[in-house]
């Protein structure tokens, strides 16, 4: 036999009518309070009230403190809470619903938590494999220049090796040795070693893998860094280059080599630009905003221009004009990241075809 489901208002009903009843029982048992009609329906009253004010606590006020303190601990992110009635009333029901939303709220919770750990997980890796790409790209723009820096530093080495010999021929030829009389080739000798290690250490630098702090950098600095590896090969081209550096130090908080990264990619695809025209200009210019808050670069080439309709892909991964073999797509979409990494602009120019380019980058400056 199922037991009997009383409401609440039922059972509210029935204690005050079982209440009234003994209350009547003990009046007729007074047979003085029969005298005073009036005291007999205040005293009723009265004990009618208390009665029924402790029957709605037990019934209503103690539950609903039950149920208001579960949610606060819900409310405070703890899900641990389950409330056990033994009543099969509303309150009851309301108990189990409760319940049953706070377990959902934990299923819901564990598999938020799920969702960011793969989340974080699938992010960490997103940027562990854009650190490869830009190491690859990074590797790609080595190789390019190798032959080129091979170039450079042989040019200074053969300066090296013939003063050597010519100081050696010297010396044999004198009885008295004088290290005097050789300080200007010796100087010479100095120039072309440092000018190598420069050129050297540079590229050591460019080519090292992973990803540094971000530290007050001198965007003039870094634009000569990265010139050191390419401006034999603008000269090569035919290019005529024209620095308009900015007189004061322009910092922004970057890593360098990543910065020198995009700087040397724009200026390989500007000379990618002019090649059929074996001559041309690429004019470098950087300056701060009058409201010293933003550091201006700027790349401008006199090359074979942009389609209008290429314009708006020019950022994008694998999008690319040059031949098959030429390039692979992926130098400006990497140079897109890491300025936004930075969190800065750079955007593309070009009135079309034989008109040229420009590339314009904005990095927050520090004052």
């Amino acid at each position: 036999m199922k037991p009997i489901k009383l409401s609440i208002s039922t059972k509210l009903v029935a204690f005050i009518a079982i209440a009234e009843l003994l209350i009547m029982l003990v009046f007729s048992k007074l047979e003085t309070l029969k005298q005073f009609p009036l005291l007999e329906a205040f005293l009723d009253t009265i004990i009618l009230g208390i009665i029924v004010s402790w029957g709605l606590r037990f019934l209503l006020a103690k539950p609903l403190q039950k149920i208001f303190q579960a949610m606060q601990q819900v409310g405070g992110k703890d899900l641990d809470v389950a409330l056990e009635f033994k009543q099969k009333d509303e309150m009851g029901r309301l108990a189990n619903d409760f319940n049953q939303m706070v377990f959902s709220l934990k299923m819901a919770e564990e598999e938020r938590n799920e969702e960011h750990r793969e989340l974080t997980k699938a992010n960490q890796e997103l940027k562990e494999a854009q650190q490869k790409l830009i190491q690859s790209a990074k590797m790609a723009a080595v190789g390019q220049l190798a032959g080129g820096v091979a170039h450079e530093i042989n040019n200074p080495l053969t300066g090296v090796l013939n003063n050597i010999q010519l100081i050696k021929m010297e010396v044999e030829a004198k009885k008295e040795f004088n290290l005097s009389e050789f300080k200007e080739i010796l100087d010479v000798v100095e120039e072309s070693a440092l000018r190598c290690k420069r050129i050297t250490q540079g590229l050591l630098d460019f080519s090292r893998a992973g990803k540094r702090p971000h530290q007050p950098t001198n965007i003039n600095e870094a634009i000569e860094a990265t010139l050191i590896l390419a401006e034999r090969e603008i000269r090569i081209e035919n290019i005529k280059l024209i620095r308009e550096l900015s007189n004061e130090p322009l910092l922004v908080l970057a890593d360098s080599h990543q910065l020198q990264q995009v700087f040397l990619d724009i200026i390989n695809n500007a000379k990618w630009a002019m090649q059929e025209k074996k001559q041309g200009e690429l004019r470098i210019k950087t300056q701060i905003d009058p409201e010293r808050k933003s550091v201006m670069i700027s790349f401008s080439d006199t090359g074979c221009g942009i389609l209008p309709e290429n314009l708006s892909h020019i950022f994008e991964p694998f999008f690319t004009t040059k031949k098959l073999g030429e390039g692979t797509g992926l130098g400006l979409s990497i140079s897109y990241g890491i300025i936004k990494e930075h969190n800065g602009t750079i955007a593309v120019e070009s009135e079309g075809r034989d008109k040229g380019a420009a590339f314009r980058i904005t990095l927050p400056a520090i004052t």
